[in-house]
């Protein structure tokens, strides 16, 4: 076991997950016996394999074609070469047994959405390679629709290109552009999950989570093209055997702390924190060496008025931080949708995040205002 595994439960608790600096994430996130590398880490594993798990973890004959999903989420917003502050935001999900793929554009300065696109026919693919060789990509089957997230090998850095041809009630969308070039390391976060009526965990998830990356970028939204030279965002690799009804509170930022310092921030509640072993709250910024470091957060809680999502949000959390944050939405991206197979209920808005992340056990504060970011209620029965 890598990581954390050897240290029992209740030392993990006493600790409130205060070590300041990540094991490297193992190669594969299944050991030589069979079980998972439970575990937050620094950088990413080269495949995700679930079929080599044994024992508890066992993959159960309807796995793979029912419970098992992966997908990708990007975030990339940043200011035009024509003054215009607007924010792309994508994702591919597949489930097997159907597929999803969305793009919304925002219009940050006029706080509108500008296209909203989201399909469930055609075909979905994301390769088990969460970030060097990852090939993920939905093609439309009823309208010409090609969304593709690549990090080619030897490349160093994403590649995100889009085709969305015009409907009748929205626009074209066309993007191609590069990110993470020298950006800070991912985290991965490998945990054990607790199947639907059961009691102890016998399935397994894992995510990748890429903050504070910068990049450029040429989007087109209709008649109006966007020459993206300054782009920050954020990529998210999600993999595992999922319950048949699902259900978190995510946030995400990026952007600069008061000190100059460039940042990133993932948080989550009722999601992958089935273990004390694994945390996905977490911290990206730059350290006194000038080097990037990725520093572990305490569990949080979200407060938000669900039927208002449009109204700020607040997060707060104690431990080895005081989470004292705010947000702002400016945009939604939300699918209310049922299928009877399956149901997406959930809220996705956009906005701006501050406030200040102060460090119990050294006094540092980290301090900011503006960071553009997302705020998300998912509620799923997949």
């Amino acid at each position: 076991m890598g990581g954390l595994a050897g240290l029992g439960w209740a030392k993990l608790e006493d600790m409130k997950i205060q070590q300041r600096t990540l094991p490297q994430a193992p190669s594969r996130i299944v050991d030589e016996h069979g079980q998972p590398r439970v575990g937050t880490y620094q950088g990413a594993p080269d495949r995700v394999d679930l079929g080599g798990l044994r024992g508890d973890y066992q993959p159960r004959c309807l796995d793979r074609f029912v419970r098992n999903k992966e997908w990708t989420y990007t975030a990339l917003a940043g200011r035009s070469q024509e003054g215009r502050n607007v924010k792309l935001i994508m994702g591919i999900t597949d489930m097997h047994y159907a597929s999803n793929g969305f793009v919304t554009v925002f219009d940050v300065d006029q706080k509108k959405v500008l296209a909203e696109h989201q399909f469930m026919a055609g075909r979905s693919r994301v390769t088990p390679e969460p970030v060097e060789g990852l090939q993920a990509s939905f093609t439309g089957w009823a309208h010409r629709a090609n969304l593709i997230l690549s990090h080619p090998r030897g490349a160093g850095q994403y590649s995100q290109h889009i085709d969305i041809a015009a409907r009748k009630d929205q626009p074209a969308v066309a993007f191609d552009g590069v990110f993470g070039a020298g950006g800070p390391p991912p985290a991965t976060v490998i945990t054990p999950k607790i199947r639907d009526g059961e009691s102890r965990p016998t399935a397994v998830g894992m995510t990748v989570k890429s903050q504070a990356l910068s990049g450029a970028g040429t989007l087109t939204v209709g008649e109006e093209t966007f020459h993206l030279s300054e782009l920050n965002g954020a990529v998210d690799y999600s993999s595992g055997t999922m319950n048949r009804h699902t259900r978190w509170r995510w946030g995400s930022a990026t952007g600069v702390l008061e000190d100059g310092r460039k940042f990133g921030l993932n948080l989550v509640a009722g999601f992958n924190d089935a273990d004390p072993r694994a945390n996905e709250n977490l911290l990206w910024v730059q350290g006194a060496d000038g080097q990037s470091k990725i520093v572990p957060l305490p569990p949080v809680n979200f407060e938000f008025d669900a039927q208002r999502p449009m109204e700020p949000w607040r997060v707060t959390g104690t431990g080895s931080f005081e989470v004292d944050l705010r947000f702002q939405p400016y945009g939604m991206h939300s699918q209310h949708t049922n299928l009877g197979l399956i149901a997406s209920n959930f809220d996705q808005p956009s906005g701006h995040w501050e406030g200040s992340l102060t460090d119990t056990a050294t006094g540092e504060v980290y301090r900011f205002r503006g960071a553009d970011g997302e705020a998300e209620n998912q509620n799923l029965k997949w």
